[in-house]
């Protein structure tokens, strides 16, 4: 278990990391920005293997946008 950020950083996958005593605790995916996943999943192991989870999945317009002007607003935040 733990953090893969190191296989994705040398994917040559961009990542940003927050170092705030605070938890970003979104738990949302954008694919393509055509499609939204979000709900309680904790995408671990453990949620995966063992937790009573819940996503959705959605193709809707308007709240594919609110989620990705979400994600721009903290991809922007954790800028160095």
């Amino acid at each position: 278990m733990g953090s893969n950020i190191d296989e994705l950083w040398h994917e040559g996958i961009p990542i940003r990391l927050d170092d705030s005593p605070y938890f970003m605790h979104h738990k949302f995916a954008l694919f393509d920005d055509a499609r939204l996943l979000t709900g309680s999943y904790n995408w671990t192991r453990s949620a995966s293997d063992h937790n009573h989870e819940n996503f959705v999945v959605t193709n809707n317009h308007k709240l594919v946008k609110a989620y990705r002007c979400e994600f721009d607003r903290l991809w922007a935040s954790l800028a160095d």
